[in-house]
């Protein structure tokens, strides 16, 4: 398998099936502090709720959406929220989590289905990054971080059309980068684009999405040798 030639970083194989990305990996994962009309959604597809754990602020109204062509429930193993009832195709339920804990609720219909919503606040240098399922590197909002193999070591070389289509991962003004996050085995840090714009990188290598990765799990740049060289997802070991 291909590595990164200066993070050792394993790198995943392009025949790595998508369905692997979706699920978030542990309690650990942050996600974004609540903010008015904080959002999180939820797919329900393949006999599974995806991602399957996801760690939300206080506030934060999560939304699941039914993409199976058979009917599921989001159910509270508690009755911690008012039962979805069944959900036809691409129908909807949403439940707003006001208070700190771990909710855990399945499909009524098909019990093998579970997953949890843990809610809990969080600092503003923890939602940088968090690792999904195969411990891909994915940015906050689940998509995939790729490397460019022709950068140097905490120097992006990837600007005009380049950077147009594998969009810097930008670190928030005044938004301190701490050299380790939960769950994820690596150091992260910032490189300075032209310009001034800081760029979160991870072992020394500055991080980018890719325009043509649509939702959370897609990975269509993985192995691509585009924009003068190879980009590579990334897959960290567990901490």
């Amino acid at each position: 398998m291909a590595r990164h030639p200066r993070l050792g970083l394993l790198l995943i194989a392009m025949a790595l099936p998508l369905l692997l990305l979706a699920p978030v990996l542990g309690a650990h994962a942050a996600r974004p502090p609540a903010h008015a009309h904080a959002t999180m959604q939820v797919t329900i597809q393949n006999f599974a709720f995806s991602p399957q754990t996801i760690t939300v602020a206080p506030g934060t109204t999560v939304i699941w959406t039914n993409k199976d062509n058979v009917d599921h429930t989001v159910t509270s193993d508690t009755g911690a929220w008012p039962d979805s009832g069944s959900l036809a195709t691409n129908k909807s339920f949403s439940h707003t989590f006001a208070k700190a804990g771990t909710y855990a609720y399945h499909c009524a219909l098909h019990p093998s289905m579970t997953a949890k919503v843990i809610v809990s606040a969080v600092t503003p240098a923890a939602v940088l990054v968090k690792a999904a399922s195969a411990k891909v590197l994915v940015n906050a909002q689940g998509m995939t971080l790729y490397v460019f193999a022709p950068d140097k070591r905490n120097k992006s070389v990837c600007y005009g059309k380049c950077a147009a289509f594998w969009p810097p991962a930008l670190v928030p003004k005044r938004t301190n980068v701490p050299a380790t996050m939960p769950g994820i085995t690596g150091k992260f840090g910032v490189a300075i684009r032209t310009g001034g714009a800081r760029q979160l990188t991870f072992d020394g290598a500055p991080l980018y999405t890719f325009v043509k990765d649509k939702k959370p799990g897609d990975m269509t740049g993985q192995g691509l040798d585009v924009s003068g060289g190879y980009w590579w997802a990334v897959v960290t070991r567990r901490a």
